[in-house]
């Protein structure tokens, strides 16, 4: 039990740094006088500044009030290891005030939409062969987080490569703020190594992109015209039994205005995949409504799947090291990554976003 409360205080103090918090308030304190003796009160940068000083300032009392518990709980913990009295009960009392201040914080750190599901799609980008692995390897990295964090895996389309590894896969992370943990990763991850697919083992670079979606809710409104889509169907690939290779169960839907393009094979039965196919392109939508709202412009225009688009690098040789590039975080810890332990690259995104913010 100790541990568990170790690491949720742990996983708070990689988040929050209180000291930029504090010169960040003063920061706004100055601005809100500039505006109060310009007389500009009804500005509307006035009003998002008193908001931003409300909700540091809840942010850095909650931080507070869960230290003090915590020191009481290390004192407790102490009377217990070394003087043998049972204070379990109490340590329970005091990790049920914690998790109840975690969840006011996470809902003054995340948005609305983080605590949705996240829908997780990778494309294979420049690199042949390699590029098609580094898709599989990607989403082996998010499927071992997910199962570390008891959050299920649910795949729903893929496109395997003619040799190896995978063009293009898409697949749901069930699990509460998965959106808001997994919104960093959007971008275009680029992987440094000695080619096993090479006969020379050359050092080659392969690269692929990772898009990250929330998947709403059936009652969040988002509303498509049947004439800006075109419904397709296809055969399944893949393992199913003797009906999937035979009967068109795949779906395929093309939303005209936006050109975005969503295929569904989860399950048996052409309609399931066709409503399930429609709510990932609802969770698109919604997805760039959120884009536009905070950018008030949006870019139908992707980048390409190669050099000098990346925002993470994995390299693997001559030295190891991972460096994510709107963050800053750096890792010599490649296979441990690799192999789901993403948790310190998303703590970094969250403290980013909310410091920067």
């Amino acid at each position: 039990m100790i541990n568990k409360i170790n690491l949720i205080i742990k996983n708070i103090k990689n988040i929050i740094n209180i000291k930029k918090l504090k010169k960040k308030i003063k920061i706004i304190d100055k601005k809100i006088i500039n505006y109060i003796n310009f007389k500009k009160n009804n500005n509307k940068k006035f009003i998002i500044l008193k908001k931003k000083k409300s909700k540091y300032k809840k942010i850095i009392k909650i931080y507070f009030n869960i230290n003090l518990i915590y020191k009481d709980i290390k004192l407790l913990y102490s009377f217990f290891i070394k003087e043998n009295i049972n204070t379990k009960n109490e340590i329970i009392v005091y990790l049920k005030k914690i998790k109840n201040l975690k969840k006011k914080l996470n809902k003054l750190i995340f948005k609305k939409e983080d605590i949705l599901n996240a829908i997780i799609q990778i494309n294979s980008g420049a690199g042949g062969k390699d590029s098609c692995n580094w898709v599989e390897i990607l989403e082996r990295m998010y499927k071992m987080w997910a199962e570390k964090k008891k959050f299920t895996y649910n795949i729903i389309n893929y496109v395997l490569s003619e040799k190896i590894g995978k063009k293009y896969t898409i697949f749901e992370i069930h699990g509460k703020y998965a959106f808001g943990y997994l919104k960093g990763e959007n971008g275009i991850h680029k992987l440094i190594r000695v080619s096993p697919y090479s006969k020379k083992y050359k050092r080659h670079t392969s690269f692929a992109s990772v898009y990250v979606y929330p998947l709403i809710k059936d009652d969040t409104k988002i509303y498509i015209k049947k004439k800006d889509i075109i419904f397709k169907t296809f055969r399944s690939r893949g393992a199913g039994g003797q009906n999937v290779n035979k009967v068109e169960t795949g779906v395929r839907i093309i939303h005209i205005p936006t050109n975005l393009s969503v295929e569904c094979t989860k399950t048996r039965s052409q309609k399931i995949n066709k409503e399930y196919a429609i709510k990932i392109l609802k969770s698109k939508l919604f997805s760039i409504k959120i884009e536009d709202e905070k950018n008030k412009k949006f870019s139908k225009k992707k980048k390409k799947i190669e050099w000098g688009n990346h925002t993470r690098n994995y390299i693997m040789h001559p030295y190891k090291l991972i460096k994510d590039l709107k963050t800053g975080y750096k890792t010599k810890k490649v296979d441990y990554i690799i192999n789901g332990n993403i948790d310190d690259i998303i703590q970094k995104y969250i403290k980013y976003v909310l410091e920067k913010n």
